[in-house]
């Protein structure tokens, strides 16, 4: 039962079946499945990939030079960095 944007909702996927809770307004902002979300985007779009991608281009690069071309927050280019 919905009360309140902040308030947790059990969640059921009708593609892939898999149940979740999550916030009403994750849901209202277009956030949907987390399983189906990671399938939709692709290894070609993750910031996982970019960022290795941008590593093969740039052997000599360094993490500040990777967040600044590709505009992935810096927690996140040290997290994938090594990958």
């Amino acid at each position: 039962e919905y009360t309140s944007a902040k308030n947790f909702i059990e969640c059921k996927c009708k593609k892939c079946g898999l149940i979740w809770k999550t916030a009403a307004s994750e849901l209202l902002k277009g956030t949907g499945c987390p399983s189906c979300q990671i399938k939709a985007v692709g290894k070609a779009k993750s910031k996982q990939h970019i960022i290795k991608t941008w590593r093969e281009k740039n052997p000599n690069g360094n993490k500040y030079q990777c967040e600044k071309e590709t505009g992935i927050s810096r927690v996140t280019v040290y997290k994938w960095w090594d990958s």
